[in-house]
C-alpha cells in the first residue's frame, strides 16, 4: 500500500493512504485532523496552561509573603540578635522551609516556571488564530519548501498518488489571502520544574472546573492550602526534571515559521 507522512499540530504526525482521490483526503484530513485533532489540541492544551498558571502564581504569592512576613518580624523585633534568629527560624519551620533563602530561591524558579507557561499561552492563541473559520476549500498540504500542492482546489477527483510521493513527507496548511499559514504550532515544552517536586506538602493545589474540562475555558473552584504536619522539616529540595526537548527556559526556545510566501 501507498502512503505518505502528514504533519500537524504539536510536533504531531500521521500516516495516510495515498490510494484515494485527492478530495476525499482533505475532506478526510480537515474533519479530522482540523476540526477535530487540531482544535482537541489547542482546547485541552490551554486549559491544562490557564489552570497552570493560576497555580504556580498562587504559589509565587504565597512564597513571596511568606519571606515579606519575616523579614518585616526581624526588622521590627526589639529584643537581642539571638531572639531575632530565633524568630525566623520558627517562621521558616513553619512554612516547611529552612530559610528565607532558600524560599527565594523557590521564587526565582517559579518565576521561570511561570515565563514559560505564558509563553506557551501565547502560542497556543496563536495556534488558535490559525484554524479558527477554516473552511474545507482552505486546506492544502504544503511539500518542504511550504508551497501549498493545491490538492483542495486543483486536483479534485484526480489520486491523490499523483500529486504526493510515496512515502513523502508533508505538512498540513491553510491558504489564506495568497499565503500558506502551516497547521504546525510551535508551543514551547513544558518546563523543567514540577510544583510537587518543589513545593513538596507547602504546595498549594487549585481544582480544575470539571465542567470546563476540554473546552478551552478555565474556572478556579477552590484552593488548598498546605496544613502544619510536619513542622520544622524541610519538605521537597529543588530537583531538575528537565524534558528532552528543553531546559525549561525560554531563552532557548525559537518559535518555527509558519508561513510560505
Amino acid at each position: 500500500m501507498s502512503f505518505f507522512h502528514l504533519k500537524y499540530a504539536n510536533a504531531q504526525s500521521k500516516i495516510l493512504n495515498l490510494d484515494v482521490r485527492s478530495s476525499i483526503l482533505v475532506d478526510y484530513v480537515f474533519r479530522e485532523l482540523v476540526l477535530n485533532q487540531c482544535t482537541e489540541y489547542i482546547q485541552t492544551k490551554s486549559a491544562t496552561i490557564a489552570h497552570s498558571i493560576e497555580e504556580t502564581r498562587l504559589n509565587l504569592n504565597h512564597l513571596k509573603q511568606i519571606i515579606t512576613d519575616i523579614s518585616s518580624s526581624a526588622e521590627t523585633a526589639t529584643t537581642g540578635e539571638g531572639d531575632i534568629s530565633s524568630s525566623s527560624s520558627d517562621n521558616s519551620s513553619s512554612t516547611g522551609f529552612e530559610t528565607p533563602e532558600e524560599m527565594q530561591a523557590k521564587v526565582t524558579q517559579l518565576e521561570e516556571l511561570l515565563k514559560t507557561l505564558e509563553y506557551q499561552q501565547e502560542a497556543l492563541k496563536e495556534a488558535r488564530q490559525k484554524i479558527d473559520g477554516a473552511v474545507l476549500e482552505e486546506i492544502d498540504m504544503c511539500d518542504s519548501t511550504g508551497t501549498p500542492l493545491g490538492l483542495s482546489t486543483e486536483a479534485g477527483s484526480s489520486s491523490a498518488a499523483d500529486i504526493l510521493e510515496s512515502r513523502g513527507t508533508y505538512t498540513l496548511c491553510r491558504k489564506m489571502e495568497g499565503q500558506a499559514i502551516l497547521l504546525s504550532f510551535a508551543v514551547p515544552p513544558d518546563g523543567a520544574i514540577n510544583l510537587d517536586t518543589l513545593l513538596g506538602e507547602g504546595r498549594i493545589k487549585v481544582s480544575k472546573d470539571k465542567h470546563n474540562k476540554g473546552r478551552g475555558k478555565h474556572r478556579r473552584s477552590s484552593s488548598s492550602r498546605p496544613s502544619s504536619k510536619g513542622k520544622g522539616k524541610k519538605r521537597g529540595g529543588l530537583q531538575d526534571i528537565t524534558n528532552q526537548s528543553g531546559s525549561g527556559t525560554n531563552s532557548g526556545h525559537r518559535r518555527s515559521m509558519t508561513t510560505a510566501q
